[in-house]
């Protein structure tokens, strides 16, 4: 574990490697192939593909690659274990979704700004702008 100067919580070491490590261990070992295997196909000794499934150092990007051809995978596919999820979405000036809502027609213009990814709806944020022709609005 890492610790910080400022005494936070402690942090998981190397999560990316670790998880790069576990995929290519399962890969290697779903196709029956042994470290010297994988080693000899790669092009890459069999201390360093110990060290990557054990996720002790970070490979370059051309051993993932050679590694990613030696068990037919796409690269991308060696990272499928350390796909993050994300609670929210960022919406940049200008690029909020137009939605039609009854105040258009009194000068008022919706933009929706984003919403929860994974589909359970929390908070939907809107920007409202009221043209200067528009209408006040009263309840």
């Amino acid at each position: 574990m890492l610790r910080t100067a400022s005494n936070a919580p402690l942090a998981e070491e190397r999560p990316l490697e670790k998880a790069l490590g576990y995929q290519i261990r399962m890969l290697r070992r779903e196709r029956d192939l042994s470290v010297g295997d994988l080693a000899a196909a790669a092009g890459i000794s069999q201390g360093m593909i110990s060290k990557i499934e054990n996720g002790t150092i970070s490979p370059s990007l051309a051993s993932i690659n050679a590694i990613a051809s030696a068990l037919n995978v796409p690269i991308t596919g060696l990272f499928t274990a350390f796909e993050e999820t994300r609670d929210c979405s960022h919406v940049k000036r200008g690029q909020g979704v137009p939605i039609e809502r009854r105040g258009i027609k009194v000068g008022h213009l919706y933009e929706l700004l984003g919403g929860g990814i994974r589909g359970d709806v929390v908070v939907q944020p809107y920007l409202i702008t009221l043209k200067g022709e528009a209408e006040t609005y009263t309840s």
